[in-house]
């Protein structure tokens, strides 16, 4: 018999934390407000990484 399945609402965030120079993807359970993964990307090439055009359109908050 197969494992029953719950449907849940995860919320997606990004910040970009200056001091590190990482990007940090979080997703959090919108039911509970558990952080149901991070993922910290420390290394961009640069001609990917623009933060003055990124600011507004992805980043939520700056750690």
């Amino acid at each position: 018999m197969a494992p029953a399945l719950t449907s849940s609402t995860v919320a997606l965030s990004f910040a970009f934390d200056t001091v590190t120079k990482s990007l940090n993807v979080i997703m959090t359970d919108q039911g509970s407000g558990e952080v149901v993964r991070k993922i910290s990307y420390t290394r961009l090439p640069s001609d990917v990484h623009q933060p003055s055009k990124l600011h507004g359109l992805l980043l939520d908050q700056f750690a």
